[in-house]
């Protein structure tokens, strides 16, 4: 079974730099990137391992739990002034109920077949942005001229050279929402 692996995250955990996901290269934790096998562990749930925020790439989040962030704060932060603005907002939370969508015991029939409809368009809308993820990582990966030789970038080294702000947010949701 793995170890607790969040407190040991920035010891243990590296980009691939060929798919931009996270590994841990001491194998003692069930993540690997997407270039690897998936770990083969008693409690492993492949939808609870960290990754980089969905927002803007330069942090990491989620975790062992189906009820953690996929964002990081200032992403959300960011995400509250798009919900304003728009009367939407953009699906950062793991989990459908975190996002604001809940199936009622009472629910049936067209009520149900509309909430699964928008639980479905709402994760379909988080590959979205985990796609957009990937592309923003590859894309400031290249703005690291010593890195270009790498396999593996230590997740500390990453957040260091790349940190998350608000204007770094602003403009990744921007490029995302095609603004």
């Amino acid at each position: 079974m793995p170890y607790h692996y969040v407190t040991e995250r920035k010891k243990d955990f590296h980009i691939c730099t060929s798919c931009f996901s996270l590994t841990d290269l001491t194998k003692k934790s069930s993540q690997r990137c997407k270039c690897e096998p998936a770990a083969d562990f008693y409690s492993w749930d492949p939808g609870c391992n960290f990754l980089l925020c969905i927002g803007c790439a330069r942090v990491v989040n989620g975790g062992e739990s189906r009820f953690s962030w996929l964002a990081c704060s200032n992403c959300r932060i960011t995400n509250e002034f798009i919900e304003k603005k728009s009367n939407g907002s953009l699906p950062f939370f793991r989990h459908s109920i975190g996002n604001g969508y809940g199936i009622k015991l009472a629910s049936n029939g067209a009520d149900l077949a509309t909430i699964a409809n928008q639980v479905s368009d709402l994760f379909k809308l988080q590959r979205n942005l985990a796609n957009w993820s990937d592309l923003l990582a590859r894309q400031l990966f290249e703005t690291v001229a010593e890195w270009q030789k790498r396999q593996f970038i230590h997740t500390a080294e990453w957040e260091h050279k790349l940190p998350s702000s608000l204007l770094a947010s602003a403009i990744s949701l921007q490029g995302f929402m095609g603004e």
